[in-house]
């Protein structure tokens, strides 16, 4: 799964799952890459796994370019929605995609050995 890493004017772009979802009910995810209209993969950031129940899924984050025409088509999608970077404790974001985006955002913190593929 590839999982879009998008920041623009100190705000993070997130995916909130339906509360009628089967997994994660109103949590906040990365994007799906493969979910945003006009997305510009960037430089790969991280690879990561993570478990949800008794399934293990590897995650490559890339980096987004933000354009103004990407902003304007991701505005369209009720479930995407910016949070500032300052907040994300606050926002219900999953532990996996927290951990990730903080070490994203903090490359010197990055552990030497996270858990890579």
């Amino acid at each position: 799964m590839t999982r879009a890493l998008v920041r623009h004017r100190g705000r993070l772009l997130v995916r909130r799952n339906p509360g009628t979802a089967r997994r994660l009910a109103g949590m906040a995810e990365l994007p799906e890459l493969a979910t945003l209209p006009d997305a510009v993969a960037g430089r790969p950031a991280l690879v990561r796994r993570r478990t949800i129940g008794n399934v293990t899924y590897a995650e490559t984050l890339l980096e987004v370019v933000v354009t103004a025409a990407a902003v304007r088509a991701w505005s369209r999608d009720a479930e995407l929605e910016w949070v500032a970077v300052a907040d994300l404790d606050d926002v219900a974001l999953t532990g996996p995609h927290l951990r990730w985006v903080r070490e994203w955002l903090s490359p010197s913190d990055r552990p030497a050995r996270g858990k890579p593929l």
